[in-house]
């Protein structure tokens, strides 16, 4: 769903979710980013950065390296 769907009356009607206002969810976003980049970043020893961008809907990271105890 896009971040301007949020806002939408239609689009709540539709929705069995509970409402929440766009600002809110933008900022809990931004908030799983810099979560994400900060796990990624220890567990794999560099540099890593998440560009997110208004056209994204989904995002997908997969991520293979070898640790000591094995392939993570």
């Amino acid at each position: 769903m896009c971040l301007s769907e949020v806002d939408d009356p239609l689009t709540r009607a539709m929705s069995n979710l509970k409402p929440i206002c766009s600002k809110t969810l933008k900022a809990n976003l931004a908030a799983t980013i810099v979560a994400v980049e900060r796990k990624v970043s220890a567990e794999n020893f560099g540099p890593y950065g998440l560009i997110p961008t208004i056209a994204s809907t989904y995002v997908a990271l997969f991520d293979t390296y070898w640790a000591d105890d094995g392939l993570r």
